[in-house]
């Protein structure tokens, strides 16, 4: 390889690490609003939870 065919060679690997980086940004977006998504449906739950305890514990009274 000569000097110019290294260069062509490294930007395209360049490209190449630009692109992995951006899917892998992408994913972590996403998998982030998952998590925000399970969290507010695991805080939402727990509140009935807490609602149907606090009913049975006044009927008990």
């Amino acid at each position: 390889m000569n000097l110019k065919d290294n260069y062509t060679h490294l930007e395209l690997l360049i490209k190449e690490r630009d692109r992995l980086q951006l899917l892998v940004d992408k994913q972590q977006r996403d998998m982030y609003g998952q998590i925000k998504l399970l969290l507010a449906e695991r805080d939402r739950l727990q509140l009935l939870v807490d609602e149907k305890q606090r009913a049975e514990a006044g009927q008990m009274k």
